[in-house]
């Protein structure tokens, strides 16, 4: 069941990148360019001189960031795009990867794929992302602060210690992951955590909170507005689940309405709030 429920997350996050049409743009510096342009797809590849951060800036592109062999930067443009619409550079050990707003986004497909020689290359991951889609993935990143409006986030077997994410009208997935001061607001869309040890402060305005098999290194909350919280394979540690008197708590064994208080000595406490939903909590 689990590795059906895991295999279904991943065909939702290739979904997202190969159908979230934004735009791609290379430029970056002289080193080791490579150019081809088949069937109306533009690819360009640099080999970059080492970065230890990554910054966005970007409207447009499906962006990858992984561990490699060497400090690369590869863009694609295809079914209409422009490459040199997605910029990139690097500037004191910051990469950077950007494109200018324009009254018109869907002229084309746009992916970036960045790698790192190392899962321990990055000290940081921050920025803006208007559209597009960003996944992180195989590595370990000391700061992640995003910022996105429409664009799709996803980490996946990431590390972090201070993580802040804020996101105006998307989905956000977690997977395999270990994330600690864990940040995240949503305003429209639905998150999941799946196999992962996280620490963390959860607030969705609009949508739902799904967790499967995850453990807690610390106190954590989530507070939904409107939208349906669920966690299968709860750990055994602290509750506080509360709902509005409307809907109610359902359990493996029972429902509860209003709230359900669970205790364990020396436990991380989970708090969960839904205020216009039910709470799904099964063991």
């Amino acid at each position: 069941m689990k590795k059906i429920y895991k295999i279904g997350i991943f065909c939702g996050i290739i979904g997202v990148l190969l159908f979230a049409c934004v735009k791609i743009n290379g430029a970056l510096q002289k080193p080791q360019v490579t150019e081809a342009d088949t069937n109306q797809t533009t690819k360009r590849v640099y080999t970059v001189k080492k970065f230890n951060k990554i910054k966005f800036s970007s409207y447009r592109p499906n962006t990858i960031v992984t561990l490699g062999n060497k400090y690369q930067v590869t863009i694609k443009a295809k079914r209409g795009g422009n490459a040199q619409k997605i910029k990139t550079k690097v500037k004191d050990e910051q990469l950077t990867i950007y494109d200018k707003p324009e009254k018109h986004f869907n002229d084309g497909y746009y992916e970036v794929t960045v790698t790192v020689p190392s899962k321990n290359a990055l000290k940081k991951v921050s920025g803006y992302l208007r559209g597009g889609c960003a996944l992180l993935e195989k590595l370990d990143i000391p700061v992640i602060n995003l910022k996105s409006n429409i664009a799709y986030l996803a980490l996946d077997h990431i590390s972090s210690q201070n993580v802040k994410l804020k996101i105006k009208h998307q989905v956000l997935d977690v997977l395999d992951s270990n994330l600690q001061n864990c940040s995240i607001n949503i305003g429209k869309g639905n998150m999941t955590f799946d196999d992962s040890k996280i620490k963390t402060k959860v607030f969705i305005a609009k949508g739902g909170m799904l967790i499967n098999d995850c453990t807690f290194s610390g106190n954590s909350s989530f507070t939904l507005n409107k939208g349906v919280f669920s966690m299968t394979g709860a750990p055994k540690i602290s509750y506080d689940l509360r709902v509005d008197p409307k809907h109610k708590i359902e359990t493996d064994t029972k429902d509860y309405h209003h709230r359900l208080s669970i205790f364990a000595a020396n436990k991380p406490i989970v708090k969960v709030t839904s205020k216009n939903a039910n709470i799904e909590f099964y063991k």
